[in-house]
């Protein structure tokens, strides 16, 4: 028995995934009046200086994995134009590696006033891959972790038609040839499983 878990890669098996790291940078200030900044103290500056100083450290590269990157997705700070902001935080998500220390370094970094919140992980994962079958690095994360704890055999394969390029985009699509190929692929992919079961 196996799982097959369907996403967008271009119809080759995911020779594994990097993890997904989310967290939230916060800082804090002391809110004070525009006209008076020096009676108060901005959260936002060191939370900008922390950020500069995570995007000046040396990318991490697996070399089947890829690189180790990390998207800052959300920023909020202040309340007001005219108040000196008192609270900033940040949220990121990272594309982790093995073994990686991306979470140490970013508490290294951090500020006197700064705290981190792990609020999720999932480690990355290497999937085998199946003679016969085209296979590449995929650059996302997938439930096929947790798919491949729910078969006996722990066999899970990571494929489907349409390109992680265009995903989350306005032009996000998948073509009529493609979804043919990735309807052959699935059904070649079945029938190995199936003939590996029996032998």
């Amino acid at each position: 028995m196996a799982a097959i878990n369907g996403e967008p890669t271009e119809n080759k098996l995911a020779t594994g995934q990097r993890g997904t790291l989310q967290l939230r940078l916060r800082t804090k200030g002391i809110a004070a009046h525009s006209g008076t900044p020096d009676l108060g103290r901005s959260a936002i500056w060191p939370l900008l200086d922390w950020l500069q100083r995570l995007r000046e450290l040396p990318t991490a590269t697996d070399a089947e994995l890829g690189p180790e990157v990390w998207n800052l997705g959300i920023l909020h700070g202040g309340g007001a134009p005219n108040v000196v902001p008192a609270s900033a935080e940040a949220s990121l998500l990272v594309r982790s590696l093995p073994e990686s220390r991306f979470l140490a370094l970013v508490r290294e970094l951090a500020p006197a006033e700064g705290s981190v919140d792990q609020l999720s992980f999932t480690p990355p994962e290497r999937f085998p891959t199946i003679a016969g079958f085209p296979h590449a690095a995929v650059t996302f994360g997938s439930d096929a972790p947790r798919l491949r704890r729910l078969v006996p055999s722990q066999q899970v394969a990571l494929c489907g038609p349409g390109t992680i390029r265009v995903a989350h985009t306005l032009d996000e699509h998948i073509t009529g040839t493609e979804l043919r190929a990735g309807c052959e692929l699935l059904v070649a992919l079945a029938e190995n499983f199936l003939q590996s079961n029996q032998s």
